[in-house]
């Protein structure tokens, strides 16, 4: 039999993308305790496993409860989190449930540059919306300050997965392009355009992941020596730093 881990008993103080590891790393490891929690104190997290309320749920201006993620947390503005969806440099995204179903939360990591990324994105799924991006069902700020969005959950594959490429190319291209050019035509550029941020829907794709976009001919440049995107997607002076354009 697995060997069982011991839990930690403490309720959570606040909720953050690094007790969100934290919990799930103790849930990988076995924690059999009936609500997973993870605190942060002092600089440390410790974890304990299962959800288990949080007392604080930060302030919202959305229309629904927010809440997040249940492998690590448990709840997040009224949302009991269900599982992690992914997590990067700048944040996690989990499923959660509320009252009136199932919906995506991404929980912004708490420096700067993260949160001007989710504020953008904020902006971008607020002017842009369905059916070319997921809708934006609210915003708010957990207990420790960190931003996040409740958004629809796309439940399809993205443009990565082995049942989506076996489609081939004729049958990809248009969606995309279709896609693409609509994103345009509202004046924004994606500049983070790649398989994982490309969900594939029977009827048409869905774009994702709009923290680093820009306004069409904002002229905005990334600071020297830095690159915005992914290298291996991005244009040669979206790498040069330079702006970029929708010929990009």
């Amino acid at each position: 039999m697995p060997a069982t881990v011991p839990c930690c008993r403490p309720r959570p103080r606040c909720i953050s993308t690094a007790s969100i590891a934290a919990c799930s790393a103790a849930r990988a490891m076995g924690c059999t305790h009936s609500t997973a929690t993870a605190t942060t104190v002092a600089g440390t997290t410790r974890s304990s496993c299962s959800p288990a309320p949080i007392r604080g749920s930060g302030t919202t201006t959305s229309r629904r409860p927010r809440r997040h993620r249940r492998s690590d947390v448990d709840r997040l503005a009224g949302y009991a989190i269900e599982a992690v969806l992914g997590r990067g440099g700048f944040g996690v995204v989990v499923r959660a449930r509320g009252s009136d179903g199932r919906v995506a939360i991404k929980l912004a990591h708490p420096h700067r540059e993260a949160r001007d990324r989710l504020a953008r994105e904020r902006d971008v799924l607020a002017a842009v919306g369905p059916p070319l991006a997921p809708a934006l069902l609210g915003h708010g700020a957990s207990d420790d300050g960190s931003p996040f969005l409740v958004m629809e959950l796309v439940d399809a594959p993205t443009l990565r997965a082995p049942e989506v490429r076996a489609r081939g190319v004729a049958a990809l291209a248009r969606p995309l392009v279709v896609a693409v050019a609509a994103l345009h035509a509202r004046g924004f550029v994606h500049r983070d355009l790649k398989p994982e941020n490309v969900f594939v829907m029977p009827d048409r794709v869905v774009l994702v992941d709009f923290g680093l976009a820009r306004r069409t001919g904002d002229g905005d440049r990334t600071r020297t020596g830095a690159v915005a995107g992914t290298a291996l997607y991005a244009a040669p002076e979206q790498l040069a730093g330079a702006a970029v354009t929708p010929a990009s």
